[in-house]
């Protein structure tokens, strides 16, 4: 059990009460009882990191709100949907998908937030096919944010029909994301 008090509001976390979501090599996620979640970090200055990432995501609304810091958990706004990837194996990518993604990328990309890590898992589509980062994690590369998403969207099959998008939406933006790849 863990207490942590902010001004605005006053955390116990029982994790035994918790539904367990989901991990990753660096922290483990639970759904807590009043629908937020907490993410309990291994490390510290990991935490610190993400949460500093979260915090200037959140300026241009792309990741759910964070409500406490507290050394190593965050603890955040709890979002329903599914996965970009679970989505596609499932349904695929349809025009209309894509074009919202495209645009919910290029806000990420034109904000020009360096050293974020984005990934088809970290991407949620709710139900009114919004797209939200649910995971938004600080990467040492500073190149291309995107680099991990396209690789997946290659695995999935559908990176073609998404540069194609792109291209057809907007042409500079397929120059900037796709310089050395073929649509």
């Amino acid at each position: 059990m863990s207490v942590q008090t902010n001004k605005k509001k006053f955390y116990i976390i029982k994790l035994d009460e918790c539904k367990y979501i989901g991990k990753n090599d660096d922290s483990s996620t639970y759904l807590m009882k009043d629908n937020t979640v907490v993410k309990i970090y291994q490390d510290p200055y990991k935490c610190k990191r993400d949460y500093t990432l979260l915090t200037t995501t959140d300026l241009i609304h792309v990741v759910p709100k964070t409500y406490n810091f507290c050394g190593h958990y965050i603890i955040r706004e709890y979002v329903k949907g599914s996965s970009l990837k679970k989505y596609v194996m499932k349904n695929g990518l349809n025009n209309f998908i894509a074009l919202k993604l495209i645009k919910f990328l290029e806000k990420i990309y034109n904000y020009n937030i360096r050293n974020l890590n984005v990934n088809s898992g970290y991407i949620f589509i709710t139900s009114t096919n919004d797209f939200i980062l649910i995971d938004a994690e600080y990467s040492d590369c500073s190149e291309n944010n995107f680099e991990k998403l396209f690789m997946d969207f290659n695995d999935l099959t559908i990176l073609n029909k998404f540069q194609t998008a792109t291209k057809k939406y907007n042409n500079n933006l397929y120059n900037k994301w796709f310089a050395n790849k073929k649509a």
